[in-house]
């Protein structure tokens, strides 16, 4: 058989799960492994324009951070651009480009993918003639292509082929319901207008990535994806395991799917067992009952929920037809003693203009913390850091936070050696304790408690009886005393929807955002709050 080209897009399609977020030890064995199992490209991630939300580095795959990979000489790299991103953009789609995309000699991506819908294709000429102009190899992937008549994919093809830029004209079963003999066709459809190679794309809702692949193949299709262990959006992807096994069995002797076995049985059956994609009976009964499938993704990426409990949220969901979960209801402590809003310093205007960022203790803070404090160095912001927190390089925390009595008892002698001011309300510190803060530059900033009261002077602030929260709007509260420009938000992870922690700190955002000149808080590490999001790794942020 005449070998084809294996473009592997784990963690590009991969990305629909952990918003394009692996961990470097991942990153550095699953780029090892491609080089050494043959595959031909590694689609490595998106190129996107900046995003609203959080995402990863690899929805950006930006030339800067792909630097600071170590990628096997020889591995071929590719990236993805949604054709709509382009079209859409104010500037032009050529501008549009070259915003996202330097020279290729530059770079150490090789290879642009374009990925539009049918209709979409005319529209595509300009970005691909540019993107060839910058010395890519450019490829044209033709999304939900079993949904059209062969004639329409056929005007399509000899359309594309007057472009006379495009390497490859792909086709994807985006909807997963495709079969051997739908593929086929479309191939063929393909074939009676274009000349050069043709690849496939597959998705795995009904278990038939891998077949669908081989008959793609046999058809006379030379490129084909495939992601480890399938992982993709919703049901995945062939799996690029087993594809590489059948190709070898039927001559394909180039490739060695042994490379690939450790990341299929390590990293990658961890990442599935935590994020839930492919075939599984859970997708089935959502299916069978009536549930939409994104919310059987949604429990399946959050680790907090078990089998069992994954089950009674579809028993629920199948009684109300609601998207709603009842997760076990916490009891909040309420903070005892009572304290002032007025303290001894002033923060008038100590932000006056710059950005600060609020370092928090969340999970994702830690896991980005290397982009976080490149950023604090480049844009020399100035960082808050609510407690102690170790993760984040010392030398660049401006002040730290902290205002519950009992991280004040247990942290105040550290304080001493950290030689940095510390936020503190001192009539919530006890007499006991005050003396263990030696020679710390104290700032006094007043703190009062009260249920549903966000109130902030230029000499303390009025906030919400939230003992898990207290410190974080009390951060917030001196950014807005200190008429801050913009605030970012590092390592406020967040609580699960319906836990009372959630929704006291979506009140207090809210009642933040309300209060004259307020600054812009912006989250650029995960969360679920539904703030504005960003991402460290943004460019240009």
């Amino acid at each position: 058989m005449i070998s084809p080209t294996v473009l592997d897009c784990t963690f590009r399609d991969g990305g629909y799960y952990n918003n394009w977020d692996y961990d470097p030890k991942t990153v550095e064995q699953y780029l090892l492994a491609m080089h050494r199992s043959g595959v031909d490209i590694v689609e490595i991630g998106f190129r996107m324009p900046p995003q609203p939300t959080f995402l990863g580095p690899f929805a950006y795959s930006t030339d800067a951070y792909l630097a600071t990979l170590s990628i096997p000489e020889g591995l071929t790299l590719a990236v993805m651009v949604n054709a709509d991103d382009l079209i859409r953009a104010p500037e032009g789609s050529k501008s549009a480009v070259d915003a996202l995309f330097s020279n290729a000699s530059a770079s150490r991506v090789d290879v642009v993918r374009i990925a539009a819908h049918l209709k979409h294709v005319p529209r595509c000429r300009s970005i691909a003639e540019r993107l060839a102009e910058l010395g890519y190899r450019v490829i044209l992937n033709v999304m939900q292509a079993g949904s059209y008549a062969a004639d329409e994919l056929t005007h399509t093809a000899l359309e594309v082929k007057d472009w006379a830029c495009i390497e490859v004209l792909y086709f994807a079963d985006s909807l997963g319901n495709m079969d051997a003999v739908s593929v086929k066709k479309t191939a063929t459809a393909f074939a009676a207008g274009w000349s050069k190679p043709i690849g496939f794309h597959s998705h795995n809702n009904r278990g038939l990535a891998v077949v669908n692949t081989l008959a793609a193949i046999e058809a006379g299709v030379t490129y084909a994806d495939s992601t480890i262990l399938g992982m993709g959006r919703g049901a995945g992807n062939a799996q690029t395991e087993a594809l590489l096994v059948e190709l070898v069995r039927q001559g394909a002797t180039k490739y060695v799917p042994e490379a690939v076995f450790p990341l299929v049985l390590g990293e990658f059956s961890e990442l599935q067992r935590r994020y839930g994609w492919g075939q599984n009976l859970y997708y089935y009964l959502a299916a069978e009952y009536g549930i939409h499938p994104t919310y059987i993704q949604e429990l399946l990426s959050d680790t907090r929920y078990k089998p069992e409990d994954i089950l009674a949220a579809i028993r629920f969901l199948r009684e109300t037809g609601a998207k709603s979960f009842n997760a076990e209801t916490l009891t909040q402590a309420t903070l005892s003693g009572e304290s002032q809003a007025e303290g001894t310093w002033d923060a008038s205007g100590w932000a006056e203009g710059r950005k600060v960022v609020i370092i928090g203790s969340g999970p994702q803070g830690a896991r980005h913390m290397g982009a976080v404090a490149d950023l604090a160095r480049q844009q020399d912001l100035l960082v808050l850091c609510l407690n102690i927190n170790k993760t984040f390089p010392a030398e660049l925390i401006s002040a730290y936070v902290t205002c519950r009595e009992s991280r004040i008892m247990i942290e105040a002698y550290q304080y001493r050696s950290l030689k940095k001011p510390l936020f503190v309300p001192m009539a919530r510190v006890p007499d006991e304790v005050r003396s263990q803060l030696g020679e710390v530059e104290v700032r006094d900033y007043g703190l009062n408690v009260a249920r549903d009261i966000v109130e902030v002077t230029p000499t303390g602030c009025t906030l919400p009886q939230s003992l898990e929260a207290l410190t974080a709007a009390y951060a917030i509260a001196l950014s807005v005393a200190g008429r801050a420009q913009t605030v970012f938000l590092v390592g406020f992870d967040g609580y699960a929807t319906g836990d009372p922690r959630q929704e006291e700190m979506i009140e207090v955002f809210t009642r933040f955002n309300a209060l004259p000149s307020a600054p812009e808080v912006i989250a650029i590490t995960p969360t679920s709050y539904p703030i504005h999001q960003r991402s460290v790794y943004e460019p240009g942020l």
